[in-house]
């Protein structure tokens, strides 16, 4: 049975089964996040799969990754409901019901990992460490000018700056380097790290792992479960991911789906 739910506690329980596999999804229940989203389950006497649509940005997100037949129905069911282009998280066995609708950009494999505190190597202090600060919304400016050098078209929601979880690091007064949160809740005990970035003048001086140890740092102290998602080819990054004490959990696929 497939049906639209609004039943926080219901999707709570499900996501709450893999909560690294599921961290946006428990990250988008928070009532900061929740107003923006709207959810599809199937359920026989459980909750068996979701979708998640969200619709705060002006391409719409959309999140189904459970890796089994019912998530492939709820692709089948929604496809015509479903908005014109979006990202999507995705298992690569429901591609071809995808294309039945969609032509797919796919942007690559991708590593689910899990922060785990005692995987953490505690050498990583540095002195860039020194020059990091958590953002506020007197940022907004530079960490535009930053994102449009390093990073373009980053999933970054400016209203995060409300929740003190994003960290910058400075040259002089110039942001250089900085880590966000796509979702954040200690009600749900989540927080995912993304849209981290250095300017290209600035690299190779570890600005990034700073920013992103210290975030950890921070949010290590409200919630269990904190992921980060990294593309498989991108090597290097991994490597400062394990540095930092992230595990690798889950593979997932990411594209860009516009309707044919």
């Amino acid at each position: 049975m497939i049906e639209e739910t609004r039943d926080s506690d219901l999707l709570a329980d499900f996501f709450r089964t893999d909560p690294v596999l599921y961290a946006y999804q428990l990250g988008d229940l928070d009532p900061f996040f929740f107003p923006a989203t709207r959810w599809w389950i199937t359920r026989r006497e459980e909750v068996t799969s979701s979708l998640l649509l969200y619709g705060a940005f002006e391409t719409a997100v959309i999140l189904a990754i459970t890796d089994n037949e019912d998530q492939g129905r709820i692709w089948e069911q929604l496809l015509p409901e479903l908005p014109d282009r979006a990202h999507v998280h995705y298992r690569r066995q429901h591609e071809p019901i995808v294309r039945q609708r969609y032509q797919l950009r796919h942007l690559g494999t991708h590593q689910r990992m899990q922060w785990k505190r005692h995987a953490a190597l505690a050498d990583l202090q540095s002195a860039a460490d020194r020059r990091v600060r958590v953002l506020t919304g007197d940022d907004r400016q530079q960490i535009r000018d930053l994102y449009r050098a390093a990073y373009p078209g980053a999933y970054f929601d400016e209203r995060t700056l409300e929740m003190g979880r994003t960290m910058g690091a400075f040259a002089g007064e110039q942001l250089v380097a900085i880590a966000a949160c796509h979702v954040y809740s200690p009600q749900y005990s989540v927080a995912v790290i993304g849209a981290v970035a250095t300017h290209p003048e600035h690299r190779g001086r570890g600005l990034g792992t700073a920013v992103t140890r210290t975030l950890v740092d921070l949010l290590a102290d409200d919630v269990a479960t904190i992921g980060l998602n990294v593309h498989c080819q991108n090597d290097a990054a991994i490597a400062i991911y394990e540095k930092l004490g992230f595990e690798r959990r889950h593979l997932y696929e990411e594209a860009f789906i516009e309707s044919a």
